[in-house]
């Protein structure tokens, strides 16, 4: 998958959608039979296809001898469509974060378990509800990646308003040490994940080749040369938890969570992280 095809999956397009168009936009004009070339859409979803990217206005459909030729629409139609989709999807971002929000402020929020996020953007937009609205401690235990301009912001505003404490993988943060200035910030004393890391890069010279070649060791080994980058952990006010979940996919999830017996071995698991760290 090139690096268009993903975003457009992520804006909600289908992956055949995505493919075609992409191709499209490469090779502006192809019959059916050049878009499955190209694309690798199997031939019989590419019709279907083509109507649904007709009907969003991307394409323009039209006959050749007995068959079809598919024209991509101007870059300018495309990008205004993508920048008026991408602004509602931010638009309903913000006032589900605002229900929510609302929602956890009354009685009935005790009746909602966890909620599951998925996808960069949407990951981001929790992080930053869930650090403007802490009424009195945050945590986080989270990869360099996530401190975007927006989040820097808020802490800033934030550090003289609850008490913030922010755990880095290690002492080398760069830019983020000064951007960060009046906040707590810690780094793990040992190199947790380098060690995992390590152990894992030579655990097949000591198994059995048979163990090394299965799926699940497959897995697991992503899992763990990824875990630095992968894994993450915020506690709010003691009483919410966002965990980022370790799984070696494209696709980034957490899980947001106000059930008690879940919020309390995460503050275990934050409480240790914090013991296991040292203050810069």
């Amino acid at each position: 998958m090139n690096h268009l095809e993903k975003l457009l999956q992520e804006l909600g397009f289908t992956q055949y959608e995505a493919q075609t168009l992409a191709t499209l936009i490469r090779y502006k004009m192809l019959s059916a039979r050049e878009i499955h070339k190209y694309s690798g859409v199997p031939q019989p979803k590419i019709y279907e296809t083509m109507i649904k990217l007709q009907q969003k206005g991307f394409i323009d459909i039209y006959p050749r001898k007995k068959k079809k030729v598919y024209l991509v629409k101007p870059k300018e139609v495309i990008q205004e469509y993508l920048l008026k989709y991408s602004r509602k999807i931010q638009d309903l971002g913000q006032r589900s974060i605002e229900i929510i929000d609302n929602i956890y402020d009354t009685e009935e929020a005790e009746e909602i378990p966890f909620i599951g996020i998925a996808g960069e953007s949407m990951l981001q937009e929790y992080l930053h509800m869930l650090i403007d609205t802490a009424k009195e401690t945050v945590i986080s235990f989270l990869p360099l990646n996530h401190y975007d301009e927006k989040i820097i912001s808020i802490l800033a505003k934030r550090k003289n308003e609850i008490d913030i404490k922010l755990i880095f993988h290690d002492r080398n943060i760069g830019d983020l040490e000064n951007q960060l200035s009046g906040i707590d910030k810690y780094f793990l004393n040992a190199p947790t994940f380098d060690i995992i890391k390590t152990l894992v890069e030579n655990i097949e010279n000591f198994l059995p080749s048979e163990h090394t070649k299965g799926y699940s060791f497959q897995i697991v080994k992503d899992i763990a040369m990824q875990l630095g980058n992968i894994f993450g952990l915020m506690i709010i006010d003691w009483k919410k938890s966002f965990f980022k979940i370790p799984l070696p996919i494209p696709l980034p999830m957490a899980i947001l969570s106000m059930l008690p017996q879940l919020t309390s071995f995460h503050n275990r698991g934050i409480k240790e992280i914090l013991a296991s760290s040292i203050k810069f």
